[in-house]
């Protein structure tokens, strides 16, 4: 899920730009602000919040922190 200020046409051709090709949710109603930012004992939770599920939608990774190259290594592992 993607918050921005920007309008959808903007994050869009940001994202076509950067050729970002997965499922792009916008919150565009304020869902980020409904959620317990405690929940996950960070301050700033859920932002960022990656979650990566497998085939069977079971939870592989789940981190508050911003780190691609973890979040790549579990999304390479889980294709090969």
């Amino acid at each position: 899920m993607l918050a921005s200020p920007d309008s959808p046409s903007v994050v869009r051709a940001f994202l076509d730009e950067m050729n970002v090709g997965m499922v792009t949710l916008m919150d565009d109603v304020g869902i980020y602000e409904g959620y317990d930012r405690r929940a996950l004992g960070e301050s700033l939770a859920p932002y960022p919040l990656h979650v990566v599920l497998d085939a069977d939608h079971t939870i592989r990774h789940l981190s508050t922190d911003s780190d691609p190259r973890e979040t790549i290594a579990v999304l390479d592992d889980l294709l090969r």
